[in-house]
């Protein structure tokens, strides 16, 4: 039974980044290595899991073979158009619209349109104004501003 496949080597390159990002933070100050020690240590320990899985259960589907392209080619150009409008609005007013946006587009076709608009927008405020305090407030990582808004 062949134990090493594609989610292996996903997992191994994943502990890999982990390991660095971690190895680069040792001669920052506490508070300047507090976001990237902690998204190190959370890489590392959903990677070990993530290999664990790979090596116990491996998948022996073909690499891509369920992905729906033209959902993964919107996803895509749809993180373009976020970055791209991060850029002009800033992040919180770029990070309400794509999550809404996103989630609405998600949903398909099988909610009526007043419950999907409202879920979108409650998933917008929770997930995006969440994100926006977490890294403003706790991480203290300058957020972009936008030129829109003076940034």
């Amino acid at each position: 039974m062949k134990r090493i496949n594609h989610d292996t080597y996903a997992a191994v390159a994943f502990l890999a980044i982990a390991c660095f990002a971690l190895w680069e933070t040792r001669g920052l100050n506490d508070m300047s290595a507090m976001f990237p020690r902690t998204i190190g240590f959370i890489l590392s320990g959903l990677s070990a899991i993530y290999l664990a899985a790979s090596v116990f259960n491996p998948e022996r589907d073909k690499l891509f073979a369920s992905v729906d392209k033209r959902r993964a080619v919107s996803m895509g150009l749809g993180m373009i158009a976020y970055v791209v409008f991060m850029w002009f609005a800033g992040f919180l007013l770029a990070s309400l619209c794509f999550i809404a946006f996103f989630v609405w587009l998600l949903q398909g076709k099988t909610e009526r349109r007043l419950r999907r608009v409202m879920r979108a927008s409650f998933f917008s405020l929770l997930v995006g104004g969440g994100f926006y305090l977490l890294f403003r407030f706790v991480f203290l990582v300058p957020l972009p501003e936008g030129v829109l808004f003076g940034g």
